[in-house]
């Protein structure tokens, strides 16, 4: 068998790795902690997961966003048009309405997103 390139970074594999097994020297076998990772890890684990249909992580990702979403807005928005969270995509909306557009315009990637972002404005 090929060794087959996974374009996310390895930071981001490890830890979604470990939501599929465990590493063995943990007893208790314990979901990885996503508390107080770098936003950007953070994300790219969440993009990852919904990618790699890893449903324990992706499960554990939304929980986290909404803790966060008040300081993530516009990641938040994002992420959740693309992989179909609407309430939490509404709730991310309403909190990123005071943000630069200039900003905006580079954090929302997902088509027509950006669009419906200005309507709203």
């Amino acid at each position: 068998s090929e060794p087959v390139f996974l374009p996310e970074h390895s930071n981001v594999l490890e830890i979604l790795f470990q939501f599929i097994e465990p590493p063995t020297e943990s007893r208790h076998f314990r979901q990885p902690s996503i508390v107080g990772l770098d936003s950007t890890v953070f994300f790219g684990i969440s993009e990852a997961a919904e990618k790699y249909v890893v449903y324990g992580a992706m499960n554990v990702c939304i929980t986290r966003m909404q803790q966060i979403v008040v300081e993530y807005p516009l990641e938040v928005l994002n992420h959740c048009a693309k992989h179909g969270y609407p309430e939490l995509g509404d709730e991310a909306a309403e909190h990123s309405l005071l943000a630069d557009l200039s900003q905006v315009a580079v954090k929302l990637t997902v088509p027509g997103l950006l669009s419906q972002w200005v309507c709203t404005t």
